[in-house]
Order: structure tokens, then sequence, then C-alpha cells
């Protein structure tokens, strides 16, 4: 299976930072992507519980949960 392209509107998943108190943790949040700027950058759209935000220039993460970047969701197969 090749390697999934960035594109506009697929959804994705954006992890939050936190805050540096702690008195927010890093949380993982759904996004869609507005813009490409290459196979690793793209702004996102970012729900999140409380509002939304437009973020632009978002990495690609290099590890699982890392803050401030971007991933593909897991693959989840369908219940037969």
């Amino acid at each position: 299976m090749a390697a999934q392209s960035p594109s506009i509107g697929r959804v994705v998943h954006y992890r939050g930072p936190g805050t540096a108190n702690g008195q927010f943790v890093p949380t993982t949040y759904p996004a869609i992507i507005t813009a490409v700027h290459g196979d690793t950058c793209v702004d996102l759209f970012v729900m999140t519980k409380v509002g939304m935000m437009n973020l632009t220039s978002i990495l690609l993460a290099e590890e699982p949960d890392q803050p401030s970047r971007w991933s593909w969701p897991p693959f989840v197969p369908a219940k037969s």
C-alpha cells in the first residue's frame, strides 16, 4: 500500500501541546487540512471541545503523540 498524501479536505489528528504548568494536558483533536505545503507540512482547521482554531505550517509527527504536530488517524477496520 502506498503512503498517504495530504490533500485539502482530508481529516487528520492534531496533537495539542498542553500548557507548561500542566493545567491542560496534551490532547489529540480532529482537524481538516485546509492547505498543503508538501508531504509533511499543512495548514489545519482544528476542532476542540471549546472552540475551533486555524493553524498554519504544521509538520507531520515523526513520533506517536508528538505535541504540536499532525498525524494520520489509525486505521479502524469495519465491523462485520
